[in-house]
């Protein structure tokens, strides 16, 4: 999970931002339905965001936040190609998102869903 913000936000510069920094700012919630990491991190810091905007769709929070309207937390693998539009600071701690997949049987995959599994893993591997 990132912290993003404005290109020219203070906090943009700092090597991690600690969840205590979100409390004092205007939060962008994402919503997507459910328990998410987001809503889980908040319970886990007992935390009182000062949202300003709920919304469901990463790109419009993307777009919000570009524009001055908050900060958000949104997964990295979002995140790859604004690089250059957002500031993407880590939250310290490092919290992260599990990403299962599910299939009946692994000996019995279909080569395209091999291949799949495959693609993620490495697409999800750091290169060394």
């Amino acid at each position: 999970m990132m912290c993003i913000l404005p290109l020219e936000h203070p906090l943009a510069t700092e090597k991690s931002v600690s969840f205590d920094v979100l409390l004092e700012q205007p939060f962008i919630l994402p919503k997507w339905g459910g328990d998410n990491e987001i809503e889980r991190l908040i319970r886990q810091h007992a935390a009182k965001l000062n949202v300003v905007y709920e919304v469901a769709e990463d790109q419009a929070i993307m777009a919000m936040v570009r524009n001055g309207l908050g900060i958000s937390l949104l997964p990295e693998m979002v995140l790859q190609h604004h690089t250059n539009e957002l500031s993407l600071v880590p939250l310290t701690g490092d919290p992260y998102r599990t990403i299962g997949i599910a299939c009946p049987s692994l000996t019995n995959l279909s080569p395209a869903s091999r291949r799949f599994i495959e693609a993620v893993q490495e697409w999800l591997t750091p290169s060394l």
